[in-house]
């Protein structure tokens, strides 16, 4: 293997060797193929459908999703989606632009995407892979933390049909504390702050994660028993960790504020996209926007940390709907971070990341 070096800021490092070909595969949510009430329809459908998503038997989420989310939500999501969409979904450019710079970095690599809903399909990628006569595959999830929801099913369906097709693999596991995210993700905000804030005078950075049913972090938890609702096992040492999604969540945002040197007044953890009325993460964001203004919070800055890539969960609920609830409420100034996207600096961490899962460093 032979590096080259480049200078910094103006092109990104490209690793080279000369023996197997491996493919891989770049894991994102997914979303419709156009804003289309119809489209819409059948994403949310195989979305909601997911046992990992709604965790009920088959006849309860299948009379949940067909009885009373598909009757009305298409249309409503359907009039969000057209608000944000450009030449394709933003999700699916953006993960095409990530893959694309991937590609670039490792020519030795057979780099692709795929969706966990929606297309391209993971089973038509990996079929694309077996027919290239690639015989192992590093899985790459753009999902810095583990959730059942959205890591956990997206690689169970990966692993699933590349068991199917006798192809061997690696996945790469969250890396919601790994120095390079950690350092892209901190350099990334503290450079949004400076731009939307030039003489530093912020009041407080949101940190937003979507949320999960809490149910779900007891599921996850492979102890059986360290989950408490009080949340104290999220700074207690524990193998629940590593499936432990407010864990993770909590650890990235204190490791950036470490970072960024923030006061802890200044800054706060929220949750946001709760779909249904049963227990979910919290405090929630859409609330938490009412009530800032009223607490001395009147120029904010958000960032939503659990997407690597911009979707309707940033684009609209955070961008528009956040924006119009916080301003509404008396708000002054409403920053918004943008994820870190297809951005060089995360690009050259997320290589790192791929080439130490795959013995590569």
């Amino acid at each position: 293997m032979s590096k080259i070096s480049l200078t910094a800021g103006k092109a990104i490092p490209v690793y080279l060797v000369a023996e197997e070909r491996t493919g891989l595969l770049i894991l994102n949510t997914g979303t419709p193929d156009s804003p289309d009430a119809k489209d819409v329809r059948k994403y949310l459908q195989e979305f909601l459908m997911d046992r990992n998503v709604i965790d009920a038997p088959w006849p309860v989420r299948a009379m949940i999703v067909h009885g009373f989310v598909l009757p009305r939500r298409p249309r409503v999501s359907s009039r969000r989606y057209a608000q944000i969409w450009e030449t394709d979904s933003p999700l699916r450019l953006r993960t095409q632009e990530i893959t694309g710079k991937l590609r670039t970095m490792f020519p030795f690599y057979a780099t692709e995407y795929a969706m966990r809903y929606g297309n391209p399909s993971v089973a038509s990628v990996i079929r694309k892979f077996r027919e290239e006569n690639i015989s192992r595959v590093v899985v790459f999830p753009l999902f810095p933390h583990y959730a059942m929801s959205s890591y956990g099913s997206a690689v169970e369906h990966a692993e699933e049909i590349l068991r199917q097709f006798g192809i061997h693999y690696t996945v790469i596991p969250p890396y919601y504390r790994q120095p390079e995210y950690i350092h892209a993700l901190s350099a990334h905000t503290e450079r949004y702050l400076k731009q939307l804030y030039p003489r530093g005078d912020w009041d407080y950075l949101v940190f937003s994660y979507h949320s999960v049913p809490v149910r779900h972090l007891k599921k996850t938890d492979p102890t059986g028993n360290h989950c408490r609702a009080d949340g104290s096992c999220c700074v207690t040492p524990s193998p629940a960790h590593d499936f432990c999604y407010r864990h993770q969540v909590l650890e990235t945002t204190r490791l950036v504020a470490e970072k960024l040197h923030l006061p802890q007044d200044r800054y706060g953890v929220y949750f946001q996209s709760r779909f249904d009325a049963s227990s979910w993460l919290s405090p929630f964001l859409e609330s938490a926007l009412r009530e800032m203004p009223g607490r001395r919070k009147k120029r904010i800055a958000i960032i939503a940390g659990s997407f690597i890539t911009d979707g309707l969960e940033t684009l609209e609920e955070i961008n528009i709907s956040g924006r119009e609830i916080f301003l509404s409420a008396g708000g002054e100034e409403y920053g918004i971070i943008p994820p870190l996207n297809a951005e060089d600096l995360w690009i050259n961490a997320a290589a790192t990341i791929i080439r130490k899962a795959d013995g590569l460093e």
